[in-house]
């Protein structure tokens, strides 16, 4: 109830109130009664200078909550605000937006709901050590979307200091973690494994010439695949010849 509503109310009843009592006299004389006068007049301009002050306050308060949830909704980043049970309490736009929507709708839904089964039992595990001491805190994790497509998710934990809380609010332990879409880079982590991986294999392969069966060596020279192998392995040619190459003019 706005603070200005209150003042009139108490006000309008004060006055009432004091209608309805019957004049007396106290024997005060008029020297007296001009000082009371004064007092009373003194401390109802203190009152109302009081009443100015709260009333400007009231406003600042009001216009930081409004400029605090602003930024909330609109950061470029996911913000999901959670309490120390890990239910969500709270969320901006770029989270609703990079999420199962259905699914965040429910009331009292827990974050680790949210996350396929593996992370959300590392999540489940570890949230309480976060809760402890949130900062420089991190977790990768997965999303779990519709039609069973995941989103690969940075978590990033701070205690939620709103600048526009009350007292209460803020010793509330309440967590909030920036959510950032890590999915791309994921992505060519997973094409630069998998070229690695190609490339590894190729490095294996000796390139050898289809015609005169050479091996090219790393400076660009050709030398006889027996040398080769003398060179790579120690060992030497046997010149034996296999059963299928028996019969066969030698090259």
């Amino acid at each position: 109830m706005p603070l200005e509503y209150e003042y009139e109310t108490l006000r309008r009843r004060a006055e009432e109130r004091l209608g309805d009592e019957p004049e007396k006299n106290h024997g005060f004389d008029q020297k007296s009664s001009e000082s009371l006068i004064h007092e009373l007049r003194v401390h109802q301009i203190e009152l109302e200078i009081q009443n100015d002050e709260l009333r400007r306050v009231q406003r600042i308060v009001e216009e930081n909550r409004k400029r605090y949830f602003d930024l909330f909704d609109t950061a470029p980043v996911g913000l999901v605000i959670l309490d120390d049970t890990g239910i969500v309490k709270q969320f901006n736009r770029a989270f609703f937006e990079m999420i199962d929507q259905e699914a965040l709708r429910s009331f009292n839904r827990g974050f680790a709901d949210l996350l396929c089964e593996p992370d959300a039992e590392v999540f489940r595990a570890r949230f309480k050590a976060i809760l402890k001491n949130p900062r420089d805190k991190q977790l990768e994790v997965r999303l779990k979307l519709e039609g069973n497509e995941v989103r690969h998710v940075l978590l990033r934990s701070a205690f939620n200091e709103n600048p526009a809380a009350g007292p209460q609010e803020k010793d509330a332990g309440e967590l909030i973690f920036t959510v950032e879409d890590i999915s791309k880079q994921k992505q060519l982590e997973d094409e630069l494994t998998s070229a690695l991986d190609r490339l590894q294999i190729l490095n294996k392969l000796l390139p050898i010439c289809r015609q005169c069966n050479k091996i090219k060596k790393d400076n660009g020279t050709w030398e006889k695949l027996t040398d080769h192998m003398q060179e790579s392995t120690d060992k030497d040619d046997s010149q034996s010849v296999c059963p299928a190459c028996s019969g066969k003019p030698a090259i």
